[in-house]
């Protein structure tokens, strides 16, 4: 699937605030940048990460910032998977978190933080993963090291002998 696809499939879920298939289309798109390292597949994986986090709280959606703000992210997500509009749309994701929000965390780098996890699972290197989203190294590996993310049965990492496969594919090797 290409970008403009994952778009338009993230425009019909943040009109219908489907937060559960907005989490599998971020990780749909997550697992399309780890194996073509494209950083568009990696920002719209960070906004609709951010997006389904934020639907799956009531109170935001109860916000009276919630429908502009959906409006909004709607309308920069129609123009398409260009990365000034969708810088724009990280920078309004990160604003409405700060105002509405009460996390510790911001909810952007959050989202850097779980899909390098998810990358890193798949068998990219940590640094590989943590290059590729954006995510704070320490923070990666210690949120690795603490959920066993890797060694979950339905993740797809396998063994050691198969991360090792899927890295030297991913990176043509």
């Amino acid at each position: 699937m290409n970008a403009k696809q994952y778009l338009e499939k993230m425009v019909g879920y943040v009109e219908s605030e489907n937060a559960v298939d907005l989490r599998v289309v971020s990780n749909d798109m997550i697992d399309e940048a780890a194996v073509t390292q494209d950083k568009t597949f990696v920002t719209l994986s960070l906004i609709a990460y951010a997006l389904s986090k934020i639907m799956s709280k009531p109170h935001l959606l109860k916000s009276d910032r919630w429908d502009g703000f959906k409006k909004h992210v709607i309308e920069h997500l129609s123009d398409g998977p260009k990365p000034v509009l969708l810088d724009e749309v990280v920078q309004d994701v990160r604003e409405f978190d700060e105002e509405e929000g009460n996390y510790v965390t911001d909810i952007i780098d959050k989202a850097r933080m779980k899909q390098a996890s998810r990358v890193y699972a798949l068998g990219l290197s940590l640094s590989q993963a943590c290059e590729l989203t954006g995510a704070d190294m320490s923070l990666v590996s210690s949120y690795v090291g603490t959920t066993k993310i890797h060694e979950r049965p339905y993740s797809r990492s396998g063994t050691v002998a198969q991360r090792y496969k899927n890295a030297r594919k991913v990176l043509g090797g």
